[in-house]
């Protein structure tokens, strides 16, 4: 297994960043802005906890004991490097540019 490089982000843990992490397989700790549009990024974080695809640091757990308690066994263990960066890659969607284009394209044409 390899060792993969792990990704701390914040605040911009929006869809972009997502679709970056998840398409390159990046292991990672996200700590979602707090006062995002419809919490949006919270969402976004929580989802990918759910599927073992990232750790997520909200609220409460957003202290600096919080922070070394969600990043050690990141950074301390190859194996679960791989196993999030597995799990990012699994909950990816790097055809969704496609995917919509031809949603759209399906609606124009339907319209």
């Amino acid at each position: 297994m390899s060792s993969r490089s792990p990704t701390s982000s914040s605040p911009a843990d929006g869809a972009g960043t997502i679709a970056e992490l998840t398409a390159l397989r990046k292991p990672s700790v996200l700590t979602p802005l707090a006062t995002s549009a419809g919490n949006e990024q919270r969402h976004n974080a929580f989802q990918l906890q759910q599927v073992g695809a990232t750790v997520a640091l909200v609220k409460e757990a957003a202290t600096a004991e919080g922070l070394r308690t969600a990043v050690s066994p990141v950074l301390t263990s190859p194996e679960r490097r791989e196993q999030i960066a597995d799990q990012a890659r699994v909950a990816g969607r790097t055809d969704a540019a496609d995917r919509l284009t031809n949603v759209l394209l399906h609606v124009a044409t339907e319209w």
